[in-house]
């Protein structure tokens, strides 16, 4: 989802460019499409930011299970901490 934005973002610099040397060649001299130009470019950033919030979501949503994965791991390992501080414990005993 992340490139999609990228292309988007880069057409509509792309669509900038283009807009600014077609006005200065003359090209563009209808007063209707200068004025759907800003329409134009609401519509394409409101894409923009539509798809940048939902790869964030899916981004989040991700994050979260992984966090989850971690969280249930928790009582595994103080099982095994507590396993190695015995064995330790153990040692020193028998040193001493």
């Amino acid at each position: 989802m992340r490139n999609i934005a990228d292309i988007i973002v880069y057409a509509f610099l792309f669509s900038i460019i283009v807009w600014v040397l077609a006005k200065a060649f003359g090209l563009i001299n209808s007063p209707a499409l200068v004025e759907m130009y800003p329409y134009i470019a609401l519509a394409i950033t409101a894409t923009v930011a539509y798809s940048k919030l939902t790869y964030n979501q899916a981004k989040l949503s991700t994050d979260q299970k992984h966090m989850m994965k971690s969280v249930e791991q928790i009582p595994q390992i103080l099982e095994r901490l507590t396993r190695i501080e015995a064995k330790c414990e153990e040692r020193c005993r028998k040193r001493k």
